[in-house]
This record gives C-alpha cells, sequence and structure tokens, in this order.
C-alpha cells in the first residue's frame, strides 16, 4: 500500500512538473509573433533568404509555443476530472 502511495505522489510532481514545462514553453513562444511582425516589414523590403527563413522560424517558435499552452491546458483539465 505505501508503495503504490508513493508512486502516486511521484506522478503528481510529474504531471505538474510537465504542465509548469509547457506553460513556460508557451510565455517563450508568446511573443514571437510580434517580434515576426516587424519582421515582415523589414522582409518585404529586403530579398534577403535569410530575413524570410528568420520569418518561417520565428512562425514555428509562435506555432510550436501554442501548440505547448495548448496541450497544457487540455491537460490540466483531464488531471482535474
Amino acid at each position: 500500500m505505501a508503495v503504490s502511495e508513493l508512486n502516486l505522489a511521484v506522478n503528481q510532481g510529474n504531471v505538474a512538473l510537465r504542465n509548469r514545462l509547457l506553460g513556460l514553453l508557451g510565455m517563450i513562444g508568446a511573443p514571437t509573433l510580434m517580434v515576426q511582425a516587424l519582421c515582415i516589414d523589414i522582409a518585404k523590403e529586403s530579398q534577403s533568404v535569410l530575413t524570410k527563413q528568420l520569418v518561417a522560424f520565428l512562425d514555428v517558435l509562435y506555432i510550436g509555443g501554442w501548440m505547448c499552452g495548448a496541450i497544457g491546458m487540455f491537460w490540466q483539465n483531464v488531471r482535474r476530472k
């Protein structure tokens, strides 16, 4: 009985850590939309491939952060039920 209680406590700690990590990644990815919007104006003026790749990379960071936030909220909601 004590071992199962210990495993339950460890599993709950891992869930909280996972949700915090996903939230942190979501918060890091959130401002990249603003930075990407500023870079789009620069990309329109210059025909540099590097600038266009930077805009695409920022898109990926934003979408990844958005997905981490959505998955974290989903898991938090599932855990409460």
